[in-house]
């Protein structure tokens, strides 16, 4: 805790004399009651795992009108949806970064776009027009609920 106030001192006194100081601090130990170093947080992170392991549902009519609506907003048709979508762990793509741990000990991460009032949330798979600059024509949408309707959260070119 010590060391921490005194990063923290030595970044507000930077900032505060005008000093261009760029503080970056990857990993820190904390100590046991018995003195004795603690695991790392990479030991304590959940297992990652792969969205092939959630899920399939079949993509239900609303959702099509969302992503539908999505792309019609940016002037794009939609020329495929994929009949099944991928049930998110709404805990789990939360918004804000995700650590986990895959099995050969390497750190994995994800962004997460689902707001906490949803209540479900779903990643769909669309064949669009292409963008302009990218020329790509392939992206999945991830759809958040709350009970009620359906909108939007993230879209990306990998799941």
């Amino acid at each position: 805790m010590r060391t921490r106030l005194g990063l923290l001192a030595l970044a507000i006194s930077a900032l505060i004399l005008g000093g261009s100081w760029w503080l970056v601090a990857s990993h820190h130990v904390s100590l046991t009651s018995a003195g004795s170093p603690s695991p790392p947080a990479a030991d304590r992170l959940p297992p990652c795992r792969d969205l092939s392991s959630f899920p399939q549902v079949p993509v239900q009519d609303s959702w099509r009108q969302v992503v539908t609506d999505y792309f019609a907003a940016k002037g794009m048709l939609v020329t495929e949806i994929t009949p099944t979508a991928t049930l998110l762990d709404v805990a789990q793509q939360r918004v804000g970064l995700h650590r986990c741990l895959y099995a050969d000990g390497g750190e994995g991460a994800w962004t997460g776009s689902v707001p906490r009032a949803a209540i479900a949330a779903v990643q769909v798979g669309v064949t669009h027009d292409p963008y302009p600059v990218t020329g790509g024509s392939f992206s999945f949408l991830t759809l958040a609920g709350d009970g009620s309707t359906w909108s939007v959260v993230a879209e990306g070119t990998g799941p």
